[in-house]
């Protein structure tokens, strides 16, 4: 396992929940896409293809599965936090800046291997 290895699943995981995170949360913010959900759903095909690529790497680099769940679990958190405070300008509360904290230390624990 390189470290390119690792900044590269990290990387499309990230794309990955980002994406993820538009694709279903973007209709409540453009209403216009409110009844439009095949339109979202064509963004499925890539987003898969994406988890995918980071799954097959993340298990090639650790040897098992659990890493790869733990992170993009981990990772999916983060950018849920982030683009939920810069899209709806939802506050982070208490008990959200923690699960992110927690986040952070399952990834943390995950790379640490």
């Amino acid at each position: 396992m390189t470290i390119y290895n690792i900044l590269l699943l990290i990387l499309l995981y990230t794309v990955a929940q980002g994406l993820t995170w538009l694709q279903m949360n973007l209709q409540f913010h453009y209403t216009w896409l409110q009844d439009k959900h095949w339109l979202l759903a064509l963004f499925s095909l890539p987003i898969g293809y994406i988890f995918i690529k980071a799954t097959t790497l993340c298990y090639n680099s650790f040897g098992n599965v659990w890493t790869g769940r733990l992170l993009g679990f981990s990772i999916g958190i983060v950018v849920f936090g982030i683009l939920t405070e810069l899209v709806f300008k939802e506050k982070l509360t208490t008990n959200t800046i923690l699960s992110i904290i927690l986040a952070i230390g399952i990834m943390v624990l995950q790379l640490k291997k």
